[in-house]
């Protein structure tokens, strides 16, 4: 069966109705879920989003920006808005007008961006949040409302506040620099370090500030390194900084920090002139912890006095240093300057050490460090030479005073001798059959009387005429002397410098020393050992003059005397050189031996030091002043032969070193007969005479008259010990070059054998060796 077309058509026409119907719902349900779906993005944003309408009625508010106010402005007509949250500009103090809130600047048709606003909740803290937004339009162009999207920059403010803070009030200048170095921003404290405004170091470049290209701040790799500089102040001052530097951005830009280090490098200077002022005491100096009185700090002198490093003692406990018996007295110190500020207080004690107890004067003082940390002071001084200076002190006034009673006693014992010596010849003509008890007698009273001598030389010393000695004779003179008196198991020997200096002494005295201490030496042996005599130039410096008492600096010769016998005990070393003091038997000894040499060797200027150890022997340094070494002459002989006439062998011996000295050789004649006799073996090669004016047999003045009846242009000077006008009268007959008093010296010699032989002297001579000198 066919449907009419009419039925067809209306059944058509239904069919698509209900088509547009369903399909316009379906558009209808779309839209509102993707309104739902805007609505659901828009309330769940993190940014707070605000729109109104055409006709500026809010109509979104979403729910961070009702969080933000704590209310639904859309419920609140704008009159009750102030009660809920007030509005501020960027700032957080001044109102912000309505007409400038970002969603009234939108409505109005403002792009806005970037606006920063404060919204202050009642009650609540301040928010800050940017705005950026604008108007709404329609397809038709038509303005349709308006909307603000908010950004809550309440933290990043608040750190962008803090880090402008820091940079605005850090201790350092910081420069922040782009890639050509040159300054963007600075700080306040670059500001005033470089004596410019912020705004007069924009531009600078780190040249211009630093004295340096910004570029060697960086490293090969590219990164910022640091680098020790000097800066410059606008005056032109340069002044030491610390400078450090860290990029900013991958673009170049760097963070320069710099900081004068001025004050520290001052400080640092003033420590080190302060260590060095502590280095150079010669006190110990500490400074220890106040609870556990532990080394924070030792100076040098602490280092010598302990045979340490100071880097050794830092950390060590102080109480260790100390001998365990004195550790109380420490103690004691320690808690007295705690409650003692600013005095120093002082105790005596020693030092523990290996096989040896240093006596040391403490003193301590509590002291605040500049970081308010207490601590002790503690300067330790060596007591060793003081106490050795006061036991001089008082040996010396001790000695002072037996001397003074040594002369009275020595002048009334005298007074007492003499009748006695007096009478003994008187008695021997009275009783001659009482001859062997007066020459005990005799014997007893001379002794006696040597005694009194030996007295009143130690009191008040005794005037002696000295001279030029040659210290090698008088040494090879006392060895000959004791050689005799040593029995044949003590070895003697005997050395001295070859080119030793002269010495003024007076030769009997020094001979006395010198046998004192080499029978002192034989005694100390009991019948076998070694005894040594040596002499030798020596130079006494500081440093040496500081360890022997009474010792000065200067040229000396030293005669040492060395021994191997049993050694000097320590309480007989401390008193050996005292008057009377003696180890001897009452019947061997006087206890005047060592004191006389003590008193002989202070008379020529000279000091002594004696060590000694048990068992081992002893050894005497004895120094005497060297007589000033006479500097080359301008005239140097040339091996000119000088005939030296004495009967006294020293003066012989001393008058040929010296002539060797100069340059010239020397024969020697003890008279006149033999000098005629040299004369005669040497002819003309006998340039100048030195004769002595007194000898036995032919003497000087019947000698030079011999001399030159056969050779009268011979040169002849006359040494005497007397220069007065008999000398002269007897050569009155004679032609004398010059006359030389004895002693004489080096110089006066020199100059008399320069004026005598140079207008005679050869232009050219050869040169002999002083050693081939001939022998008399």
């Amino acid at each position: 069966m066919r449907r009419s077309p009419s039925s067809t058509s209306r059944t058509s026409r239904r069919v698509d109705e209900t088509h547009g119907s369903s399909e316009a719902s379906t558009r209808d349900d779309g839209h509102r879920q993707q309104q739902e779906l805007h609505r659901s993005v828009l309330e769940n944003l993190a940014e707070g989003v605000v729109a109104c309408d055409a006709d500026g009625k809010l109509v979104l508010f979403n729910r961070a920006a009702r969080e933000w106010h704590r209310a639904d402005p859309r419920a609140l007509p704008p009159s009750k808005w102030a009660e809920h949250y007030d509005l501020f500009e960027g700032d957080g103090v001044t109102p912000l007008a309505t007409e400038r809130i970002p969603l009234m600047r939108a409505y109005a048709g403002e792009d806005v961006r970037a606006a920063e606003m404060s919204i202050v909740v009642k009650g609540g803290a301040p928010r800050t949040v940017v705005a950026s937004g604008g108007p709404l339009y329609d397809d038709a162009g038509r303005k349709v409302g308006a909307v603000v999207v908010m950004h809550d920059v309440t933290d990043a403010r608040r750190n962008l506040r803090r880090y402008e803070d820091l940079f605005s009030f850090a201790p350092d200048a910081i420069l922040m620099v782009d890639e050509a170095g040159r300054v963007r921003e600075a700080n306040r404290m670059a500001a005033e370090m470089f004596d410019r405004t912020e705004e007069q170091l924009v531009g600078l470049s780190l040249h211009d500030l630093l004295g340096f290209d910004p570029s060697v701040l960086r490293g090969e790799s590219g990164e910022p390194s640091p680098s020790p500089r000097s800066a410059v102040r606008r005056s032109g001052e340069a002044f030491p900084v610390d400078i450090r530097v860290s990029k900013v951005d991958p673009d170049g830009r760097l963070a320069v920090a710099v900081r004068d280090v001025s004050a520290r490098e001052e400080a640092e200077r003033r420590m080190r002139a302060l260590s060095a002022a502590l280095d150079a005491m010669a006190d110990a100096t500490f400074i220890l912890d106040f609870d556990d009185a532990r080394v924070m700090y030792a100076n040098r002198g602490a280092s010598l006095q302990l045979d340490s490093t100071s880097e050794a003692l830092v950390g060590a406990s102080f109480r260790d240093l100390l001998a365990p018996g004195d550790l109380k007295a420490v103690e004691r110190l320690l808690d007295q300057a705690r409650s003692s500020e600013g005095e120093a207080l002082r105790v005596e004690v020693s030092l523990s050490g290996a096989q040896r107890r240093v006596p040391v004067e403490l003193s301590a003082q509590r002291v605040v460090l500049g970081e308010g940390l207490p601590c002790f002071v503690v300067i330790m001084r060596d007591l060793t030479e003081r106490l050795e200076r006061e036991r001089r002190e008082n040996r010396s006034q001790r000695l002072e005073a037996i001397g003074k009673l040594a002369s009275g006693v020595a002048h009334d014992f005298n007074n007492a001798l003499a009748p006695i010596l007096m009478a003994i010849d008187e008695l021997r003509e009275l009783h001659p059959e009482d001859a062997e008890v007066l020459d005990i007698l005799e014997g007893s009273a001379e002794r006696a009387s040597k005694m009194t001598r030996q007295l009143l030389s130690f009191a008040r010393g005794t005037a002696v005429e000295r001279q030029s000695l040659d210290p090698s004779f008088l040494l090879e003179e006392t060895a000959g002397m004791i050689r005799a008196s040593l029995p044949p198991e003590i070895d003697l020997g005997f050395r001295c410098d070859p080119h030793l200096p002269t010495i003024s002494a007076e030769a009997t005295q020094i001979q006395q020393v010198l046998l004192n201490l080499c029978v002192n030496a034989r005694d100390a042996m009991d019948g076998e050992g070694a005894l040594r005599l040596t002499a030798s130039a020596v130079s006494v410096d500081d440093e040496l003059a500081r360890t022997i008492p009474e010792a000065h600096t200067g040229a000396y010769v030293c005669i040492r005397v060395d021994d191997s016998g049993s050694g000097i005990p320590p309480d007989v070393l401390v008193r050996m050189f005292d008057p009377f003091f003696t180890t001897k038997p009452p019947d061997e000894g006087t206890g005047l031996g060592l004191s006389n040499v003590l008193g002989i060797v202070k008379g020529h200027g000279g000091f002594l030091h004696v060590e000694s150890e048990a068992d081992r022997g002893s050894t005497f340094w004895v120094y005497f002043p060297a007589e000033s070494e006479l500097s080359e002459p301008a005239h140097h002989g040339h091996a000119e032969l000088v005939l030296v006439v004495d009967d006294d062998v020293g003066i012989q011996r001393i008058a040929v070193r010296m002539l060797h000295r100069l340059g010239y050789r020397a024969v020697t004649a003890k008279d006149g007969a033999e000098a005629l006799e040299k004369m005669a073996r040497h002819g003309d090669a006998v340039k100048l005479v030195l004769t002595d004016y007194r000898m036995p047999g032919m003497d000087g003045p019947t000698f030079v008259r011999t001399l030159q009846a056969g050779s009268p242009r011979l040169p002849v000077v006359v040494m005497s010990g007397r220069s007065d006008a008999r000398v002269r009268s007897a050569f009155e007959a004679c032609v004398i070059a010059s006359h030389l008093s004895k002693p004489f010296t080096r110089a006066e010699l020199a100059a008399r054998v320069r004026d005598a032989i140079a207008p005679n002297a050869p232009e050219a001579m050869v040169t002999r060796s002083l050693d081939t000198g001939l022998r008399a």
